[in-house]
């Protein structure tokens, strides 16, 4: 059996607007997804991320 498949070279390019606040706007999506009724303080939870091109990943995680 003959396998008819294409590669394709893929340049994705993304739009790196700057964040004055990272804390601020993280807290806002919390608060928009409903985090700030489930998490409280106290609670035990994980954290996961990937580091691959993700500008201020320590800002980030730190903020989480």
């Amino acid at each position: 059996m003959k396998n008819n498949f294409s590669l394709l070279k893929v340049k994705q390019k993304f739009n790196d607007p700057y964040m004055e606040d990272i804390t601020g706007e993280i807290g806002k999506e919390f608060y928009r997804i409903g985090l700030d009724i489930k998490i409280r303080p106290g609670m035990k939870i994980a954290i996961t991320s990937g580091s691959r091109g993700i500008n201020y990943i320590t800002e980030i995680l730190r903020s989480i």
